[in-house]
């Protein structure tokens, strides 16, 4: 008895421990995913009676890192095409891990969620205090200037990009919510501690003016509530309490209205010489991306010959914005697209609707509601070429692919 708890246990930490991996410093994060993947390997060797079905989901985010290896030989930069390869190995390393830990049960997924939930709050708990007390003049900074200065700092304290930090939030707050209107045992004191982090996550998000993350947030928390029909209560009072709690924020503070200031005819131009408009430094990059992709739909530029050419067409629009740093895609699907041509963008809506799919006839609405939130924030951002967003979304979906496929295998056992 002893020894098959001391086995549960530390299966358990293993599976929980990735939680903490994308909130980690870069040089720390990387090195704990490797070290996690030797251990996983390790209990897969020991354990052999752990072991399960090799579940071909998993093949879906393993198809990714293979374009980067096919595409090797193509690209002109091949030095640049292996940093690329290496940033992504994540794609085969986190779903085979966790495919040789043995993932089978639901509450193991809620672990995780769990555990990075209380941790990224702490986190960014003291990421806000410690960027408001560090801001002179707090109240007496225009708006534009206070929204940068804060969302500058913020960053520097936390570690990550307001835009990884807002996605993270988004998952934080359905799975508050989840919980909140599934578990009718749940005392009222923790029905109302709960929400009240899921309020703070989408509070943050305002004050941290993330438009598309805040639009994912909502369309994935509206899908929750909507498909629970029979808590329709809670859902009323989550939903007044988030329209509060959002129009407080809105009004009391500069920082998400300046950013919707952006949205102007200025926005929908390529940027001039010198502008503040983050809407319209996107224009410019959309523009080059799509012209790019005019001209290689079909078999793309490769990851590593794609940015020296959207530099090449951000200096002929001329923008001194556009010059300052190298600016990616900024969408995850035309990134795609551009590296490994019609196969890439194939590739990533299949690794997304597949789930979707299968999430849908097992009624995981949660899962679901991951999905909703990822598809969307994907359209503005490369969240898949930082190894903060890359850690993040294969630590989520990966042991839920999993389990997925082993309840399509005992289904179809069960019909047959």
């Amino acid at each position: 008895m002893p020894v098959s708890r001391a086995l549960s246990n530390f299966k358990g930490l293993l599976i929980i421990l990735p939680a903490l991996i994308p909130l980690l410093p870069l040089h720390l994060s990387s090195g704990i995913l490797v070290a996690w993947a030797i251990l996983s390997f390790f209990y897969f060797l020991a354990f052999p009676e752990q072991r399960i079905q090799f579940p071909k989901l998993i093949l879906l985010p393993i198809t990714i890192f293979i374009l980067f290896i096919i595409s090797w030989p193509f690209s002109i930069d091949h030095a640049n095409q292996s940093s690329y390869v290496e940033r992504n190995l994540a794609w085969i390393i986190i779903p085979l891990a966790y495919w040789m830990l043995g993932v089978t049960q639901l509450k193991q997924w809620l672990s995780i969620l769990l555990w990075f939930t209380m941790v990224f709050t702490l986190d960014i708990v003291y990421a806000h205090a410690s960027t408001y007390l560090q801001i002179e003049n707090f109240n007496k900074l225009e708006p534009e200037s206070l929204t940068f200065n804060y969302r500058t700092l913020f960053e520097n304290i936390c570690g990550l990009h307001p835009a990884y930090v807002t996605l993270f939030s988004g998952l934080c707050i359905v799975y508050c919510i989840s919980f909140v209107v599934s578990e009718n045992q749940l005392s009222l004191i923790k029905k109302v501690l709960i929400s009240f982090v899921a309020l703070f996550h989408f509070a943050s998000t305002i004050i941290l003016a993330s438009r598309m993350a805040l639009i994912a947030t909502i369309a994935s928390l509206l899908f929750l509530i909507i498909t629970n029909r029979k808590f329709i209560k809670e859902g009323l009072i989550v939903t007044a309490s988030f329209v509060i709690v959002g129009i407080f924020f809105i009004v009391c503070t500069p920082f998400f209205s300046s950013r919707i200031h952006e949205v102007s005819k200025e926005a929908l131009a390529l940027p001039a010489n010198q502008t503040n408009n983050t809407l319209s430094i996107r224009t410019g990059i959309y523009t080059c991306a799509l012209s790019l992709l005019k001209s290689n739909w079909l078999l793309g530029l490769t990851p590593g010959d794609l940015q020296i050419n959207l530099n090449n067409c951000y200096g002929n629009i001329g923008a001194d914005n556009l010059k300052v740093e190298e600016y990616n895609t900024h969408n995850e699907y035309l990134n795609k697209w551009l590296c490994f041509g019609i196969i890439g963008f194939a590739s990533m809506i299949a690794l997304l609707l597949i789930p979707f799919i299968n999430s849908y006839k097992q009624n995981n609405s949660l899962f679901i509601c991951f999905i909703i939130l990822m598809s969307i924030s994907l359209f503005s951002e490369n969240m898949f070429s930082r190894q903060y967003g890359l850690f993040f979304f294969l630590i989520i979906y990966s042991p839920l692919l999993i389990i997925l496929n082993i309840k399509q295998i005992k289904q179809a056992r069960t019909n047959n």
